[in-house]
């Protein structure tokens, strides 16, 4: 049963890159729109929706999947993080933004895709 979450996180995985760097190529930025504050709940809804499902594979693989855990801890910490300090959070994004312009789309899809290797990785050493 876990084997097809880890397949399937890895698809979501993949399917937010590919949004991204697709969306990024078509001249609009989803990136830069879930990171707009106005579009806070739309975020949370991505980073939960991962939260939740890391943390299913998580507790219900025996031995522990230490790269899932990494990756869920990451989104704990990315939700903790903008439920207790947005303003924080937001500022460090335009920060971010200000200083690489073009460069966040391409970590962000980096990430993903990262992530989704890393999914993939863990089903094969766990």
């Amino acid at each position: 049963m876990t084997d097809i979450l880890i397949y399937f996180l890895a698809l979501l995985y993949s399917a937010m890159s590919f949004i991204c760097f697709y969306s990024n190529k078509a001249g609009y930025s989803f990136v830069r729109y879930i990171y707009k504050i106005k579009n806070i709940n739309i975020l949370l809804s991505i980073e939960i929706t991962f939260l939740i499902l890391s943390s299913f594979i998580l507790f219900s693989s025996i031995p522990i999947n230490l790269i899932i855990g990494a990756l869920m801890f990451a989104h704990l910490f990315g939700v903790i993080w903008i439920i207790s300090n947005p303003r924080n959070f937001y500022e460090v994004m335009e920060e971010s933004e200000d200083i690489h312009a073009g460069l966040l789309e391409q970590v962000v899809v980096a990430a993903y895709l990262l992530a989704a290797l890393a999914s993939l990785i863990s089903r094969a050493i766990f």
